[in-house]
């Protein structure tokens, strides 16, 4: 699903213009660097015409989480189209399906991930930013491969937080900046080690995942360069 970023205000639209301008300025500043004012000048509408769809920055931020969560499930669902039977392969692809659309989705829309992972101020915002879809798909997901025996119902717990942290780990560090992720070749090779490491760990059969993608040169990429500047 693609998602426009360009804030341009239509009659009747000032909704979705607010939020356009919400990304941009959270692209160029952080989620903590402007106010509503400010998202309402980008849109050129007063500050008070934004009163009608939104209370506060926070509420404007709400909507934005919304939205990538939305767009998050969406492309979740897509990538897995090809895994959707019962058997054990299939169940531990439409896994690996998730966390590739995961990392996927957050490279292509860094201001929404940095948004949906904000943490927000009252309980009314963290309301707003329903649907929790993504978690609910991959707690599904999870309960699949315990079902088929591919994970023991005792270890699914640390499993799912192992995937979740290791590839939200990623995909943190390389919307950071700090994880070099420029090329197809070595963005698949990170997913592969993460997914690849913790689903080991959760005692998943390695012919049940698919083939492996080594690091380039077997390197952490970006951790030879940060050892290399400190020798």
């Amino acid at each position: 699903m693609m998602i426009p970023t360009r804030p341009t205000y239509h009659h009747g639209d000032l909704r979705n213009s607010l939020i356009r301008a919400a990304l941009a300025l959270v692209a160029e500043r952080g989620v903590e660097g402007f106010s509503l004012r400010e998202a309402a000048r980008t849109v050129g509408v007063s500050a008070s015409a934004c009163y009608r769809h939104f209370s506060d920055r926070e509420e404007l931020l709400a909507a934005v989480a919304h939205e990538g969560l939305d767009t998050l499930a969406e492309e979740m669902r897509a990538a897995a189209t090809a895994h959707g039977g019962s058997s054990a392969f299939d169940a531990v692809h439409r896994f690996w399906d998730y966390g590739g659309a995961y990392l996927h989705f957050a490279l292509a829309h860094p201001a929404h991930f940095r948004v949906m992972h904000a943490i927000p101020k009252s309980e009314h915002s963290r309301h707003l930013m329903l649907p929790r879809t993504p978690a609910v798909l991959a707690q599904a997901a999870m309960d699949a491969l315990v079902d088929v025996g591919a994970v023991a119902p005792e270890a699914a717990g640390r499993a799912l937080l192992a995937i979740w942290t290791s590839v939200h780990g990623l995909a943190q560090l390389a919307v950071g900046g700090q994880l070099p992720l420029d090329d197809a070749l070595t963005l698949e090779a990170a997913l592969d080690a993460a997914m690849r490491t913790a689903m080991l760990g959760a005692g998943v059969e390695p012919a049940l995942m698919p083939p492996e993608h080594p690091l380039p040169g077997g390197v952490c990429p970006g951790m030879a360069a940060l050892v290399s500047d400190a020798l």
